[in-house]
């Protein structure tokens, strides 16, 4: 084989591989992976248990832990501690106001907002939720917080 036969091989192959990801809907971008780009986290109590609440928030928020006043260990205790519970720092909010993610304390607290009692959450040293985990937190108060 000469070099520009190989060279024709392997335009051909690309060619017949776009042509592959064009039809079956493929947008080229790496969104159809799942995820978005995002660690696989969406705006479901699911998702963000997996994501935020089971994996970072449980570092305090388990019985005998420091946060044990409000368990974040399991779906059903995040769901239960969470939405249309006020908060204990700032009463006149509940922790999640479905439909409504700026009358939701929770979204203060994780963005660090002035109006906070305490620290932002998670508190320092840890980090600092990511826009992705603030975004699927916002999204899914705005979608009424569904179980």
């Amino acid at each position: 084989m000469t070099a520009r036969s190989a060279r024709l091989t392997v335009l051909a192959v690309a060619g017949v591989a776009t042509l592959v990801l064009a039809a079956s809907g493929c947008p080229g971008d790496g969104s159809a992976l799942g995820g978005g780009g995002t660690g696989g986290i969406q705006p479901t109590l699911p998702s963000l248990q997996e994501h935020v609440f089971g994996a970072i928030c449980i570092n305090c928020h388990v019985p005998g832990g420091p946060g044990d006043f409000m368990l974040l260990d399991t779906e059903e205790h995040t769901y239960q501690n969470l939405v249309d519970v006020p908060s204990l720092e700032l009463p006149s909010l509940d922790r999640v106001e479905p439909g409504d993610p700026e009358a939701s304390y929770i979204v203060h607290k994780i963005e660090g907002r002035a109006d906070i009692g305490g620290d932002r959450m998670p508190p320092p040293p840890e980090s600092a939720l990511s826009p992705e985990q603030i975004a699927a937190i916002r999204e899914w108060i705005e979608n009424g917080a569904p179980r």
